[in-house]
């Protein structure tokens, strides 16, 4: 998707795709996800007993509904290993586009730095909105029972 978008359209030219707006946008997504993540985890024993306390039709909606959580926090920390990479991969596609390549490969004709931005934000905001549709199945899976 980022080499079409990159090499069709001119999206990349738009200031949110440089270096700088692109480590903050991925920063504050970690944050963001990392404070999600924190605040679950201080509140999860809180959400064991009020689950202790549900009665269930069968046991095996309360056996879903634990199984169901571990997997949404494990969504969510998954998550925020992929906006931490991407800010690795900034960082190499700042030195790539300000390095003269050593493997000779036509840094500007294949738009390897434009390319890595792209997926940086792509990748993302796909986890932002993974976190977000973690944190809704979960709420309906609580609220519903």
């Amino acid at each position: 998707m980022a080499v079409i978008l990159v090499k069709f359209t001119g999206v990349i030219s738009d200031e949110i795709y440089e270096t700088n707006n692109l480590l903050t946008y991925s920063g504050v997504l970690i944050g963001f996800g990392l404070t999600l993540y924190t605040f679950g985890l201080s509140i999860l024993k809180d959400i064991y007993e009020v689950i202790d306390k549900i009665s269930f039709k069968k046991i095996e909606n309360k056996e879903l509904i634990i199984k169901e959580l571990k997997a949404a926090f494990k969504e969510i920390r998954n998550d925020i290993v992929v906006m931490f990479f991407a800010i690795i991969a900034i960082f190499i596609s700042t030195i790539i586009s300000n390095t003269i390549n050593p493997f000779e490969w036509d840094v500007e004709y294949l738009k390897i730095p434009e390319i890595l931005k792209m997926s940086v934000f792509l990748y993302t905001t796909f986890a932002l909105a993974d976190i977000m549709k973690s944190l809704f199945d979960l709420s309906k899976l609580i609220f519903k029972n």
